[in-house]
């Protein structure tokens, strides 16, 4: 990936928080994240 590159990452239940909810995430969530590179040192 390059600098400004963005990317989306998905995470399933099973490999999250499962079962567990967790604050104000209910369980059995999906995780998603978007993400940019910004910089690399």
């Amino acid at each position: 990936m390059k600098v400004g590159g963005k990317r989306s990452i998905m995470i399933p239940s099973n490999m999250g928080y499962g079962k567990r909810r967790m604050g104000p995430i209910p369980a059995n969530s999906e995780l998603n994240f978007e993400v940019e590179l910004v910089s690399v040192t």
